[in-house]
């Protein structure tokens, strides 16, 4: 067959530096090859959680294992994200049944997981994928729990499909948060409280709108979080605002370029600056991510069956443990990020590369999204990783280009 990683450039391909708003849709079908391209736009890699937010949502449940279920406020987590998601008039952002609502359900859900947590009642057990890495599935024990309509629901919930990964519930949820049971529950708790008024969870026509009685509590929440970010409060002093801002961070990274909950809380005035100190401060709660091994498996599963048995052969992993040699350069048994360049254009052509405008410094970007144990460096197994995920873009393009004659 023809050599598949031969094409003209055209407009189909993202480039190193194309601007964040300009990627596609991280909606997009898993097999369709333009999805792993986004990779390639040079974003950065926190630009990835667009297709990622349930993994660092995980990454911050399991960091916060016995924080505490209810604040000074009397407030619960779930329900300080959504004064915070308010504005100062009741408007939650997106939220109505056809709105762009669903990374700000996903981060209140992610709020009432920690919640789960802090009560003993969820832990994340790790699965081998077939291909390659590992994959955390949520796993509820005990009782659901009698005192929170809101956590019985996603105890339930979490127990009636207990193969379901987080990203594959919030996939079941695309397009139906706006009648999903977490964000009305923790609403309707809200109101019976006398914390908010009555009011609509939004239509077609608006979104939903439930003005607060008290604007103190919200002014509260937000001058605790900025004390944090602007490093006068330390993280280990404040928990609850250190997790809260992390989950509000993962909804703004699905969209960066509104930043609607990072405005809603530091206005618009000097937000980048205010955003660089955020990502310092959450930097350990929320890491870089690394690519997600449920998409790769997902490609991976829908290759030709002689491909996918080359894949797990001990030749492909010999071919692997060669090319990993040769890269590595100083003999330490890793890859570092001045061997990634090598690493990768003995596993993609240059030229393809070049077509792409991907330089050196968006290499390491791509490569290190590969480094799951995150600590700096590509490991063998990583590379192995890796390169399983390249021949399986290279097969799919191959496929593509010849669908699609492009």
């Amino acid at each position: 067959m023809a050599d598949p990683w031969t094409r003209e450039e055209d407009a189909r391909v993202p480039q190193a530096g194309t601007a964040k708003g300009d990627r596609r849709s991280a909606a997009c079908e898993v097999m369709n090859f333009d999805r792993w391209l986004n990779v390639f736009s040079g974003g950065g890699k926190l630009s990835f959680l667009v297709d990622n937010q349930a993994t660092a949502i995980r990454y911050i449940v399991r960091h916060f294992p016995d924080v505490d279920i209810i604040g000074e406020s009397g407030l619960t987590l779930p329900e300080m994200f959504v004064l915070i998601w308010q504005n100062e008039s009741g408007e939650l952002a997106e939220y109505s049944f056809f709105g762009s609502d669903e990374p700000f359900h996903n981060a209140l859900y992610g709020a009432a997981l920690i919640g789960l947590r802090a009560r003993g009642l969820l832990d994340f057990q790790e699965r081998n994928g077939l291909y390659l890495g590992k994959y955390f599935l949520p796993i509820v024990s005990g009782e659901a729990p009698e005192d929170s309509p809101l956590l019985k629901v996603i105890y339930e919930e979490l127990k009636s499909q207990p193969k379901n990964s987080l990203k594959m519930w919030f996939e079941q949820k695309s397009g139906k948060w706006g009648q999903d049971e977490t964000t009305k529950l923790t609403i309707q708790s809200l109101v019976e409280r006398g914390v908010l008024e009555a009011g609509e969870h939004g239509d077609a026509f608006g979104h939903a709108q439930f003005v607060p009685k008290d604007l103190s509590l919200r002014a509260g929440l937000i001058e605790r979080i900025k004390l944090l970010a602007d490093g006068k409060v330390k993280a280990e002093d404040d928990k609850r605002a250190l997790a809260l801002l992390a989950l509000c961070r993962t909804a703004d990274l699905r969209d960066s370029s509104t930043n609607i909950l990072m405005k809603r809380i530091f206005g618009s005035e000097g937000l980048d600056e205010w955003i660089k100190k955020v990502d310092d401060v959450i930097h350990d709660v929320l890491p870089p991510p690394t690519i997600s091994t449920e998409e790769i498996e997902k490609m991976l599963g829908r290759l030709p069956k002689d491909t996918q048995a080359h894949l797990v052969s001990e030749a492909f992993k010999a071919e692997c443990q060669e090319k990993f040699s040769k890269a590595d350069v100083n003999k330490n048994g890793v890859l570092d990020p001045p061997e990634l360049a090598g690493a990768m254009k003995d596993c993609i052509p240059a030229d393809y590369l070049s077509a792409m405008k991907i330089d050196e410094e968006a290499i390491t970007d791509i490569m290190m999204l590969f480094d799951s144990n995150q600590n700096g460096r590509i490991e063998v197994e990583e590379f192995t990783d890796f390169c399983k995920w390249a021949m399986g873009m290279k097969v799919l393009e191959y496929f593509n280009t010849k669908v699609t004659g492009a």
